[in-house]
């Protein structure tokens, strides 16, 4: 399928988030996603989707769990996400097998107490933290978990008086993400009712069409902070014959992991005692952090407001992913190994580029899916790729004398970002044309620009570009504060030239 440069109907949007792929290799290990893999196809569906249930999952069974950048920042983990999949994708699976399934068959009988809520109105949800928090020992975070949304969605955008006043608000979805108080005054003699911190996880599935236009636009168009409070994931529809069903579920069934029940009840035994659980990040995964969160500060600078990437969000959402990655990973991998132990308190790089990698794929899906609100508001068409002359200009760029494809499309805005494959063509057509070299450093494609002395020749290519050989010396001996140490000494392994 060809890909789609310009988006002038909903069923583009489709298009273009169809084009967006999880790249599993760089956000799990191998033993997981394989074990994803099989475990989701047994039962008719796709990791993907599995993903967007256990992940909201994992954020509510940690609870009250922290972690820290530093003594005034630190973030709890409850996360909401948003699947999309046409009819027949394995939404429903997805939702049970990921969610649901584990928790109300295994976990709440044996710990006595309700974690899924499906109650949507506002009165029959606050019952429920008023009760669920009597007696309880430490903050259980509750998930909403829906299979089809659409009917929660389209009461939750509503702006009719009578259903604001029984149906959850967007304004009060905010909160829950936030974890606010919840308050009420009852009876006569005007008795508070409530609790200091309302904090909920949501996983909600729906089809693509109407979400794109009928609920999101008047998300997006209220500008009330929900939009950059929610992570989107597409999933489009796979045929999964009968055969390959049937072997999945057999080698799962021989295998050491047939569920995610025993994992969900080691992840919530752990973080529900005396004290609240509190994570911390490495220096070298704290660094990387840091410097995503200053480029996604850039690209603000540079695309304008219409952009997920625009908030204080991105950069919570970025973080909480991190901690819940960290959780469920460990626990998968033990599961897999069949062994036991506590989840080390320390995130580490590894994990954390894992997670900013699935961050900014998340932030792709929601960089097209907003683009739904510009069309609800009469644009006739929608820019959404970028040329190959930009890719190869912002490459010459960057500061420094390298660079890797991660680095060149995450300094794009997420709705218009070029994919890794095209990024590397660029790399190989740039080296055709003698402005440098490319090389593989483990997984990573690398980029080393020619030392500007040499391009003196060469300056016609740069022309071609409409950039000047003065300017790219100006870049290319600069430091670019936004690569990673380790991502920078890697680089620097196998040249001879070192950046100042």
């Amino acid at each position: 399928m060809a890909a789609v440069a310009e988006v002038k109907s909903v069923s583009d949007l489709e298009t273009k988030l169809s084009e967006i792929h999880i790249p599993w290799d760089e956000i799990a290990p191998t033993n997981i996603h394989e074990w994803l893999d099989l475990y989701a196809k047994s039962h008719g569906t796709s990791r993907g989707l599995l993903l967007a249930g256990m992940l909201p999952c994992t954020s509510a069974l940690i609870g009250n769990t922290t972690i820290k950048l530093f003594d005034s920042w630190r973030e709890k983990g409850n996360l909401f996400f948003v699947g999309l999949a046409p009819s027949g994708a394995g939404k429903t699976p997805a939702c049970n097998l990921g969610c649901v399934g584990p928790l109300i068959a295994h976990l709440e009988p044996r710990i006595d107490r309700s974690l899924v809520v499906d109650e949507t109105s506002s009165n029959g949800l606050f019952n429920h933290f008023v009760n669920f928090h009597k007696g309880a020992a430490g903050e259980s975070v509750p998930i909403l978990c829906i299979d089809e949304g659409y009917t929660f969605l389209s009461k939750l955008i509503s702006t009719s008086k009578s259903a604001s006043q029984t149906s959850l608000t967007m304004e009060r979805m905010c909160k829950l993400y936030d974890g606010d108080y919840w308050y009420s005054v009852k009876g006569s003699k005007g008795k508070r009712v409530g609790i200091q911190s309302a904090r909920m996880s949501m996983a909600t599935f729906t089809t693509p069409r109407r979400f794109l236009t009928e609920i999101w636009p008047k998300v997006v168009g209220c500008r009330n902070g929900l939009a950059d409070r929610v992570l989107i994931m597409y999933q489009d529809r796979r045929r999964i014959e009968i055969e390959e069903m049937e072997e999945c579920s057999s080698n799962i069934q021989q295998g050491p992991l047939k569920g995610l029940g025993t994992v969900y009840e080691h992840i919530y035994t752990e973080h529900h005692q005396e004290n609240p659980v509190e994570y911390t990040l490495t220096a070298s995964a704290r660094e990387l952090y840091i410097k995503y969160c200053k480029g996604k500060t850039d690209t603000q600078s540079s695309v304008g407001a219409f952009n997920p990437e625009c908030n204080a969000k991105t950069s919570k959402n970025a973080l909480r992913l991190a901690l819940n990655l960290h959780v469920l990973w460990h626990r998968l991998d033990k599961a897999l190994d069949q062994l036991t132990g506590p989840t080390p308190t320390a995130v580490t790089e590894s994990t954390m580029n894992m997670a900013l990698t699935l961050h900014d794929t998340l932030l792709a899906f929601g960089g097209v899916a907003e683009a739904c609100l510009q069309l609800k508001q009469g644009a006739a068409a929608i820019r959404m790729d970028v040329s190959k002359e930009d890719i190869k200009k912002k490459i010459l760029c960057l500061p420094g004398p390298f660079c890797n494809a991660k680095r060149v499309y995450n300094s794009f805005s997420s709705s218009s970002r070029p994919n890794p494959q095209i990024t590397e063509q660029c790399f190989e057509e740039l080296a055709n044309e003698s402005l440098g070299s490319v090389k593989k450093v483990q997984k990573s494609t690398i980029f080393y620009k020619a030392i500007p002395l040499t391009l003196a020749a060469s300056e016609h290519h740069l022309g071609a570009l409409n950039l000047s050989l003065d300017d790219y010396k100006v870049n290319f001996l600069k430091k670019d504060d936004l690569l990673p140490s380790s991502q920078r000494d890697k680089m620097l392994q196998i040249t001879h030239w070192k950046q100042n």
